[in-house]
């Protein structure tokens, strides 16, 4: 399987079981750190952008697009946030 790199891969992060961000991985500064811009829950608009640790996403689960993202909210998340 070809790896898929995570720029332009969207997300959702957990905190005690429910999700905690969502958004999208927009970049990749240096080797080990990721750029990600974060949406609002309510219309899904972009809010602010945070500097994270690859260590810190390996509880993330990714989406292709945001489509996939809000399908995955919809029907597995949306009673846990």
């Amino acid at each position: 399987m070809k790896p898929v790199p995570l720029v332009g891969q969207y997300f959702h992060s957990f905190q005690n079981e429910k999700i905690h961000w969502q958004g999208a991985v927009i970049g990749n500064p240096e080797s080990g750190w990721y750029l990600l811009q974060l949406c609002e829950w309510f219309f899904g608009e972009p809010s602010s952008r945070r500097l994270v640790r690859i260590e810190d996403m390996k509880d993330f689960v990714f989406y292709a697009d945001s489509d996939e993202m809000k399908e995955a909210y919809d029907t597995k998340y949306s009673k846990t946030k």
